[in-house]
């Protein structure tokens, strides 16, 4: 197994925990917000979800205020929970997939950099010396998104206490027993 492979395993392995709802420290995530949740008129499709939850009285619509006065709003009263729900996405446990685009953008790269060190030995009160050249693999994994946009959202949810973006330490050791085999 190469460098990069282990990489793509350890992206495999987040993307795995963040669909079980588990963050790096292998705690579930915090649950989404029941708070009322404001988005844009024009961002919820199809519209008719917007019509039918006014009728039951989950939602508001409103027009903005200030520098927005022309844009339409909707209050989900039921918060995040209850949109991402009505749009037929899952909610428990959490995954941080409305949309697969955060998700989707994630990627690992992986190169090793090889460096050998010099030891010199000596016995003590001895004239008996020698040297010991070692070569100790040095690793560098990349774990990031490779768009702005979808690096932001995860920004936010990292804020939001559902840091995804790691391995539990059980995890981690078992990747860098993986990486010492590789190199030995």
């Amino acid at each position: 197994m190469d460098i990069q492979a282990l990489a793509n395993q350890i992206k495999e392995r987040i993307l795995d925990n963040v669909s079980q709802g588990i963050d790096k420290y292998g705690a579930k995530f915090k649950p989404y917000s029941t708070r009322p949740f404001a988005m844009p008129y024009v961002a919820v499709q199809p519209r008719t979800l917007i019509k039918d939850a006014q009728k039951r009285g989950e939602a508001k619509v409103f027009r903005g205020t200030g520098n927005r006065k022309k844009i339409l709003w909707v209050v989900w009263l039921g918060g995040y929970t209850q949109y991402k729900g009505l749009i037929g996405k899952q909610v428990d446990p959490v995954n941080l997939k409305l949309s697969g685009n955060m998700l989707s953008k994630l990627f690992a790269n992986g190169q090793i950099i090889k460096e050998t060190f010099k030891f010199e030995l000596s016995q003590y009160d001895s004239n008996i010396t020698g040297e010991l050249e070692i070569a100790i693999p040095e690793a560098m994994i990349t774990v990031g998104f490779s768009d702005a946009e979808a690096e932001q959202i995860a920004y936010w949810n990292i804020e939001r206490n559902r840091d995804f973006l790691g391995l539990t330490d059980a995890e981690a050791e078992e990747v860098i027993e993986k990486m010492l085999i590789v190199n030995y």
